[in-house]
């Protein structure tokens, strides 16, 4: 079973059967095309960063809650979190620092169910 824990210096959370795959890797590659005179180009490289984007069933109000509260964190501590995904060894996902946006979400019933869930990390480092 694949596995999504994600943790800051206050809270830890790991979704399991709540994650949904598949886990969509776009890689942001930092790089610049400059074509000649004559159409051919040449590539300047700069970097490589990783992308996931994860969706997760739906969860209760409290559960979200916390959920968000990493992002919420991440702006007033001015530290992003850090995840890591077992049982997808192709990922090679541990301990990235990474950017955590929380996609706009629903809540589909009056019990407060929340459900569309949708988050994405960017690779970054941690800035001091």
């Amino acid at each position: 079973m694949i596995t999504l824990t994600i943790q800051d210096n206050s809270d830890q959370m790991t979704f399991g059967a709540t994650l949904i795959t598949p886990i969509t890797l776009a890689p942001i590659i930092n790089e610049t095309d400059v074509e000649t005179v004559d159409g051919n180009i040449s590539t300047y490289y700069g970097s490589t960063k990783r992308s996931y984007e994860v969706s997760l069933f739906a969860m209760d109000q409290e559960s979200y809650s916390a959920l968000k509260a990493f992002v919420d964190r991440q702006y007033s501590n001015l530290k992003y979190p850090k995840i890591t995904v077992d049982g997808a060894e192709v990922l090679n996902i541990t301990d990235m620092t990474a950017k955590m946006t929380l996609s706009n979400t629903e809540v589909i019933n009056s019990c407060g169910l929340v459900d569309n869930i949708k988050l994405t990390f960017r690779e970054s480092k941690q800035m001091p």
